[in-house]
């Protein structure tokens, strides 16, 4: 997981949110990515994600995240690609962030 601090979409306006998370495991030939919006809210401020993105970038392309704009935060840009040691990894841009991809399955849901 990575959070991924607001910016604001242009100079003078600021974002809805401050921060959003990202969530990742490798998926078929690419990474599946979630971006999550994390609002606070209350006078004492709860945290809730809202799950605003889930693409599957794949390796060596990137894929940039539009639905931040929403929050009046810039667009996240996503790329993924294998590192040195032929692990999958995913990049995040605006800041940069590089977290390596653990393989990952869902719960199980009780029955």
């Amino acid at each position: 997981m990575a959070t991924v601090p607001a910016r604001g979409l242009k100079a003078g306006v600021d974002p809805t949110v401050a921060e959003f998370r990202v969530r990742s495991w490798k998926e078929g030939a690419g990474v599946r990515v979630l971006v999550f919006a994390v609002i606070a809210s209350g006078p004492k401020p709860e945290v809730r994600e809202d799950q605003i993105a889930s693409v599957l970038v794949p390796i060596d392309q990137s894929v940039e995240i539009a639905a931040t704009e929403k929050y009046n935060a810039r667009r996240i840009s996503l790329t993924a690609y294998i590192d040195q040691i032929r692990r999958p990894r995913y990049s995040v841009e605006t800041p940069h962030i590089d977290i390596p991809v653990r393989p990952w399955a869902p719960p199980q849901r009780p029955r």
